[in-house]
């Protein structure tokens, strides 16, 4: 009996970290170095390369809410593919970049696209240097494109024994004057780096320079222009991975890491105080992939694509995670007088009850006692009201908004009092 039991809560265990990330539908057209980013709730895949090495033009859009993905949208009129794509005033940018029909002709370019739900694709003004690989980020309305790769794609097709050069020039673009302007350089030229803006500064973390992993995490201030000098490095070499910024961290997603370029499944926080690297390991992706193409929307992270080996064929498969089940809310100096108990029974089949003590410090604020999903969608609101210091108790059925029975799974409780937060996974079984 005690061997059973013990095997009863291993398979209870063994699937929380796997199930921290959902599989979603797979993409219709495989692909790896394609951009993405998110636009009015929708998630847009933009090129890339598929099978037989070709560049794509291929635009396809993730519905989040719906779950499904969308064809019937403006396709690109040429291909691309290691360009990066961002959003800046209700407009999705597409920058730099390769083109070609397939990766042995393709070469690296300055073009910009811009697009809009209304209008569709359309050129504004190109960048000073044509470069792929590149990174790039939105601050108070400009965009700044990073590093990359500046001459045509030697690197994969080196017939000639010569290496693209790394850049490490940063260029602006200001949309009301339609320009790009060299700004700053980093003190070391990378490509396929990862940028995130976290709060007045750009981290550009890992890459390759002269085509050679590098541990480097750089600092650039857009607001001066300054390049700010970082004591602190990754722990390993990493290049091909994302970057995705969410509350006070930085979320590193796969990519390739060590000097041999492990594909990796890794996700990691960083977080930065007072220019020290906090470095914490996060659950896992379901599939180690790089080079691929990530996003993030209403709380949720989202995976599309890429390779799992160097040799691979270009991957079909999307996942995505709630970034707060990621990465819990930590609410400091919590009154002693507030807490969310283990719910119980747990895991539960029919019904859970939920303990909870309600602060005196903000009796004035309501409480909430909020069902979430693994994709940070609110499933059942349990609790919005003001409620009494003390303790309370709540049972929930296991019933959605509108009394459907949710399926089985991991989902996420959080209550909220004013500033004060406690959350708890939450496991429903059959």
């Amino acid at each position: 009996m005690r061997i059973l039991a013990f095997c009863s809560l291993l398979l209870i265990a063994l699937p929380l970290r796997a199930q921290v990330w959902h599989e979603l539908p797979p993409m219709p057209t495989p692909r790896y170095a394609a951009a993405a980013a998110e636009l009015n709730g929708y998630l847009y895949v933009i090129g890339g390369i598929g099978e037989n090495d070709a560049l794509l033009t291929t635009v396809e859009v993730y519905d989040p809410v719906q779950g499904v993905w969308i064809h019937e949208v403006p396709q690109l009129d040429e291909p691309r593919a290691y360009a990066t794509a961002v959003v800046l005033e209700n407009h999705l940018y597409l920058i730099g970049g390769l083109e070609g029909d397939t990766l042995a002709n393709a070469e690296a370019t300055d073009d910009v696209l811009v697009f809009d739900p209304e209008g569709g694709w359309k050129e504004v003004a190109s960048l000073e240097e044509e470069r792929y690989g590149l990174a790039a980020v939105v601050f108070k309305g400009q965009i700044y494109a990073i590093g990359g790769l500046s001459r045509e794609a030697q690197f994969f097709n080196d017939r000639l024994n010569r290496q693209p050069a790394p850049l490490s020039t940063i260029e602006v673009y200001d949309p009301q004057q339609d320009r790009w302007e060299t700004v700053a350089r980093l003190p070391q030229a990378v490509a396929f780096a990862a940028a995130a803006l976290l709060g007045e500064d750009v981290y550009v973390i890992g890459g390759l320079s002269s085509n050679i992993p590098v541990t480097l995490i750089q600092r650039y201030r857009p607001a001066t222009n300054e390049v700010i000098p970082l004591t602190t490095a990754l722990p390993q070499e990493w290049w091909a991975g994302t970057a995705l910024t969410y509350r006070d961290r930085i979320l590193l997603l796969g990519g390739l890491g060590g000097a041999r370029g492990t594909p990796l499944a890794n996700v990691y926080a960083l977080t930065f105080t007072s220019g020290r690297l906090e470095f914490r390991d996060l659950p896992g992706l379901q599939q180690a992939r790089f080079s691929f193409a990530a996003a993030s929307y209403n709380d949720t992270v989202f995976v599309f694509g890429g390779l799992d080996q160097p040799e691979g064929h270009p991957l079909d498969s999307a996942e995505a995670a709630s970034a707060s089940i990621l990465t819990p809310r930590e609410s400091p100096e919590l009154p002693a007088d507030f807490d969310l108990a283990p719910p119980t029974p747990h895991p539960f089949r029919e019904q859970v009850t939920f303990t909870l003590s309600v602060s005196a410090r903000r009796s004035d604020a309501p409480v909430q006692l909020v069902v979430y999903d693994l994709l940070g969608r609110p499933i059942a609101r349990l609790l919005d009201r003001p409620l009494p210091p003390g303790r309370h108790v709540l049972s929930w059925n296991g019933t959605d908004a509108v009394g459907h029975p949710v399926p089985a799974g991991v989902y996420l409780v959080r209550l909220t009092q004013g500033p004060y937060h406690r959350e708890h996974l939450l496991i429903r079984i059959r």
